[in-house]
């Protein structure tokens, strides 16, 4: 089983963002175009990180990141995935956000991700609103340990984008 911790992922992220970064600079104001630049992002990252990526919504899930296919019980024309390692939701519109952590909650991936939009004056409000929404749901109390919540804000200043990472620890984010 391959676990990729939020380190690699956002270490992953950020080598794979240069080759990307003027599409989605381009597409910043077009929602629907950026969701398509980030997940050519997304390729990007699965090369670097050596796993497959399923990126058309998996179960309602934007896109996982897994090693193999099951082809035992499974047509090898479809994708189910022996198991997810990253699960990705990725949100144009910071209002609502709260519905996708939720979402991501119900999955069982050691590393679950939310990449969305936030200006730096709104991003405490919103971790802090996501980090009780996990808290509530830690039925087994293991969301630090073994199933890992990675958010990530992009923002634009007019010329390049700046991005911020945030890991889920102990019933509040941390900045990594």
């Amino acid at each position: 089983m391959i676990i990729i911790s939020p380190e690699t992922f956002k270490d992953a992220f950020l080598k794979a963002l240069p080759s990307r970064e003027s599409q989605i600079v381009s597409t910043w104001n077009s929602p629907k175009s950026r969701t398509e630049a980030m997940k050519d992002l997304l390729v990007e990252i699965a090369i670097i990180l050596c796993l497959q990526l399923y990126k058309n919504d998996y179960y309602t899930i934007d896109a996982i990141f897994y090693k193999e296919k099951d082809i035992t019980y499974f047509s090898e024309k479809n994708t189910y995935a022996k198991y997810i390692a990253i699960a990705i939701e990725h949100e144009n519109v910071l209002n609502g956000t709260q519905v996708e952590i939720n979402k991501l909650q119900i999955l069982n991936a050691p590393l679950k991700v939310l990449i969305t939009y936030a200006e730096c004056d709104t991003v405490k409000k919103f971790l802090t609103m996501y980090a009780n929404i996990i808290a509530d749901s830690d039925v087994f109390s293991d969301i630090s340990i073994k199933r890992k919540q990675l958010v990530i804000f992009g923002s634009y200043d007019g010329e390049k984008t700046d991005w911020s990472f945030h890991v889920y620890n102990d019933k509040a984010f941390q900045t990594i």
